[in-house]
């Protein structure tokens, strides 16, 4: 075998065991070296491609596919205004717009999760330590009220749900863990439910109105926590309008 077919052989695969190979190499140490040089290019290659997958990517990108999708919709529902009012303008005609709760056909427990995953950098340790009636203002721009105080309260803000906007809470179990919960509207009817993805646990329960109108409320957190002790907390003060 000529040095030409064995170098062609060996890019081809450097480890190859065919016996005239072996033999070439045996018999010179600077093919023997050329060899060497490739299987450790080679062993490079393979450690650079075997990377593992960081912990909660799945969550992070279903999270960031809902980002894009809310800004797509805000986008998409601007230009369909602009061009209704434009109609109307043109025609003389006077028309009113009405507002109607989207449809979902997105999982909740699937994107709650992708919150508390996407988002624990930004969160684990935040303590914003906010007031009853602070809670209470975020509450009431999705028709919610609070008539009772539900302990410590650590972080309180909007998030996107499918481009619904939803509320973000995470607040204390009485015991010194850190409890999510989600206030999600949405017009399903689906029944409650509880999930547990070995890391989390927690459940799902709607509420809903004779119109249909209804909210969906998420309380998850580590299985040790005393999830059911907020849940119970959360029922007996909320209040929904009209549900």
């Amino acid at each position: 075998m000529d040095d030409l077919e064995l170098r062609r052989r060996l890019y081809a695969d450097p480890n190859d065991k065919d016996p005239q190979i072996s033999d070439a190499l045996t018999s010179s140490p600077s093919n023997q070296q050329f060899a060497d040089e490739l299987k450790q290019l080679d062993g490079k290659i393979s450690s650079a491609v075997k990377v593992p997958v960081p912990e909660g990517l799945a969550e992070r990108l279903i999270l960031s596919q809902s980002m894009e999708q809310f800004r797509q919709q805000r986008k998409r529902s601007r230009v369909h205004l602009a061009l209704a009012a434009s109609i109307a303008f043109a025609v003389g005609i006077s028309f009113s717009l009405l507002k109607s709760t989207p449809q979902h056909d997105f999982n909740v427990i699937q994107h709650s999760l992708a919150h508390v995953y996407g988002e624990a950098d930004h969160l684990d340790g935040i303590d914003e330590g906010l007031r009853f009636q602070q809670v209470n203002s975020k509450l009431a721009k999705l028709g919610g009220q609070l008539e009772q105080d539900i302990g410590h309260v650590y972080f309180a803000n909007f998030c996107d749900f499918d481009g619904t906007r939803s509320l973000h809470l995470i607040v204390d179990d009485d015991s010194g863990h850190r409890v999510t919960v989600f206030f999600v509207p949405d017009n399903k009817r689906p029944v409650d439910e509880q999930f547990n993805d070995g890391k989390m646990a927690g459940s799902v329960h709607h509420f809903t109105d004779s119109q249909g109108q209804g909210m969906s409320m998420v309380v998850l957190s580590e299985p040790n926590a005393q999830i059911k002790t907020v849940e119970q907390r959360l029922q007996k003060s909320l209040r929904w309008q009209n549900i």
